[in-house]
């Protein structure tokens, strides 16, 4: 399936991760461990490696900001 950059583990919430490669990866994230449809998993972003790399160095260098993408991004691709 590729890489996954997560922060937080699905035992202790919140959870943050991306999945896949620089050019066909998803985001997913749950807070309250319900997946509801504002949580879960997006769909697919294809061909955006530019966001996919911005992730890694966000995940390194500030979590908090990390997490703040990785929930807009769900927001612009969710599936629903």
């Amino acid at each position: 399936m590729g890489a996954k950059i997560k922060m937080g583990s699905h035992n202790k919430l919140p959870y943050y991760s991306v999945v896949g490669f620089p050019s066909d990866f998803y985001v997913y994230f749950t807070i309250s461990g319900t997946y509801t449809e504002s949580e879960g998993a997006s769909g697919w972003i294809k061909g955006r490696a530019d966001l996919y790399h911005e992730l890694v160095k966000l995940r390194k260098k500030n979590k908090k900001q990390f997490a703040e993408k990785v929930e807009s991004l769900h927001q612009q691709h969710n599936r629903g």
